[in-house]
């Protein structure tokens, strides 16, 4: 469901792991997001309405720029299937 990539040598200076989070999940479900202090681009792919924490609304087909994040927060699905793409830096 959850997978990350390391980037080629030559992006590897500029990102840190690219990641992926698809399949079928429990409408409902709760995910914890740890504050890494990260910055992340999200790409949301497919039929995929999730509701993040601080009242930030991931809406499907959208691109997000977010962090770094400083305080925890929780991934609530709206949907039964989840399909996003991100790239950490």
């Amino acid at each position: 469901m959850y997978n990350e990539y390391r980037p080629c040598d030559l992006l590897s200076p500029f990102i840190h792991r690219f990641w992926e989070f698809n399949g079928n999940i429990t409408k409902g479900m709760h995910f914890n997001i740890l504050p890494d202090g990260c910055t992340d681009i999200i790409f949301t792919l497919g039929d995929v309405a999730n509701a993040c924490g601080d009242d930030i609304r991931l809406r499907p087909y959208n691109t997000y720029f977010i962090g770094p994040m400083s305080q925890y927060s929780e991934l609530i699905t709206d949907s039964d299937t989840i399909n996003m793409l991100g790239i950490r830096f």
